[in-house]
């Protein structure tokens, strides 16, 4: 656990690693983040792709988490443009329905959480995703 712990920033008392989740299923986006609260993530969420864009251009997290198939702007299209902000923003997509081919083009399949998923797969996936560091890849 304690590559976690410096990954979230708990165990040398710096400012918890923020990620933004974007998701527009309402429990889905609140349950995940409530877990991500619980292994002591600082979290903002949106709902859409345009409410994302909005929230980067406020702060930018230390990573995003966005689903892949959402009405209007999907995960590949939310993600092109919040990579326009900062390209080296480190990016998890989440997906339960999606061709996943499709869903590894825009971020890598290192970086593609299938749902459903649980705790300790959810804390390995942004563990691994911010341990990459900037770019995402």
């Amino acid at each position: 656990m304690a590559a976690h712990e410096q990954t979230n920033g708990s165990a040398n008392g710096h400012s918890r690693t923020e990620v933004l989740v974007v998701e527009d299923d309402i429990a889905v986006r609140q349950g995940i983040a409530e877990v991500l609260r619980l292994l002591n993530f600082s979290v903002r969420e949106a709902c859409d792709g345009e409410s994302g864009l909005r929230e980067l251009q406020c702060r930018m997290p230390d990573l995003l988490m966005a689903d892949y198939l959402m009405p209007g702007m999907n995960g590949a299209q939310f993600i092109a443009a919040a990579r326009q902000i900062n390209p080296k923003i480190p990016v998890l997509v989440a997906t339960g329905r999606a061709d996943m081919a499709e869903v590894e083009k825009p971020v890598g399949v290192q970086s593609v959480l299938k749902k459903p998923f649980d705790l300790e797969t959810l804390n390995a996936a942004v563990g691994n995703e911010l341990a990459r560091g900037p770019s995402g890849r």
